[in-house]
C-alpha cells in the first residue's frame, strides 16, 4: 500500500552532520544534530526519529557510531541512510542489512575503491565554530586530481604521485597549503604551481554533493521496510547500551 503524503509528513526526521555542510541551512522539517558518536543512532531511534541520516561522525579519541546501534534502529522500524563520511562507510558495511547508502563516496566504499576511514576524515571545530573544517578530505583531492588527468592537465604518473603523497599525510594536515608544498616538492616550482592552481580551480567537493543527495532522501523517504537481519540483544549490547544508557552523551 502506498504511503500517504500526510503519513510521510508526520515522520520524525533527523540528520547527523557537521563539517560536510558547514554554513548550510537545513530544511526545518529535519532536526539537525552534530557529528554522531557512540550511542547517537541508538538514542535517535529511542527518541522516536523514524528517518535518520548519518553524514558526519567524530574521528579521534571519542568512540564512533557502532554498527550494532544502526542494526537496532533498522530493527525498530527506522530508515537509516548514510553518505559522504562515516555515513558512507557504515552504509557500505551494512547495506546487506537494510542501511541505505547514497552518493559517490558510498559507492566507492562499497566497491572497495577506497577502504580507509581517513579518506573522508577532516580536522574540524566544535559546535561553537559551526563545525568549521580546517583540512580537506582525501577523497575530494583524489577525484579532483582524476578530473585534471581526464582533462589532460596532468599525466597518470603525476596523478598517482600526488595521491600517494597526499595519502601519506595525516588527515589533519591535508590542507591546500600542504598540498601545494607537496606538488612543488614533487614536480618543481613551475609545474607544481601550475598543478596547484588547476587543482583548486577544478576542486570537486564530493562529500558535500553526496550530503545534498542525502538531505533530499531524508525529506522524501517513507516509513521503513523491514531489514534483512534480526537484531540480537547480546550481552555486549546490553552492557554497552541498555545498562548504561544514562551515560551516553545526549543528542545535541
Amino acid at each position: 500500500m502506498p504511503v500517504s503524503t500526510n503519513a510521510k509528513t508526520k515522520l520524525k526526521r533527523c540528520v547527523f552532520v557537521g563539517p560536510t555542510l558547514t554554513g548550510t541551512k537545513l530544511d526545518g522539517r529535519i532536526k539537525r544534530f552534530g557529528p554522531a558518536q557512540l550511542g547517537s543512532i541508538y538514542l535517535a531511534a529511542r527518541s522516536g526519529y523514524k528517518v535518520i541520516g548519518l553524514i558526519d561522525g567524530i574521528f579521534g579519541n571519542i568512540p564512533n557510531v557502532w554498527h550494532k546501534e544502526i542494526l537496532y534502529a533498522l530493527d525498530h522500524g527506522c530508515v537509516v541512510c548514510g553518505s559522504s563520511s562515516i555515513g558512507a562507510l557504515r552504509a557500505a558495511e551494512l547495506h546487506a542489512y537494510g542501511m541505505h547508502g547514497i552518493g559517490l563516496c558510498y559507492r566507492l566504499y562499497r566497491a572497495g575503491v577506497i577502504t580507509d576511514d581517513d579518506e573522508v576524515a577532516v580536522l574540524h571545530g566544535d559546535a561553537t565554530t559551526n563545525y568549521a573544517h580546517f583540512s580537506e578530505p582525501l577523497v575530494n583531492a583524489r577525484f579532483s586530481l582524476r578530473k585534471l588527468r581526464r582533462h589532460a592537465f596532468l599525466s597518470p604518473d603525476q596523478e598517482q604521485e600526488a595521491v600517494t603523497r597526499f595519502k601519506a599525510l595525516h588527515f589533519s594536515l591535508r590542507t591546500f597549503a600542504e598540498y601545494k608544498r607537496i606538488v612543488i616538492s614533487a614536480f618543481g616550482a613551475d609545474e607544481g604551481n601550475r598543478i596547484q592552481t588547476l587543482f583548486q580551480s577544478h576542486y570537486r567537493d564530493l562529500k558535500r554533493e553526496d550530503a545534498g543527495q542525502l538531505m533530499r532522501y531524508v525529506l522524501s523517504s517513507p516509513a521503513a521496510r523491514p531489514g534483512s537481519a534480526v537484531f540480537l540483544r547480546t550481552s555486549s549490547w546490553r552492557h554497552q547500551f541498555e545498562e548504561f544508557e544514562g551515560e551516553l552523551k545526549p543528542l545535541q
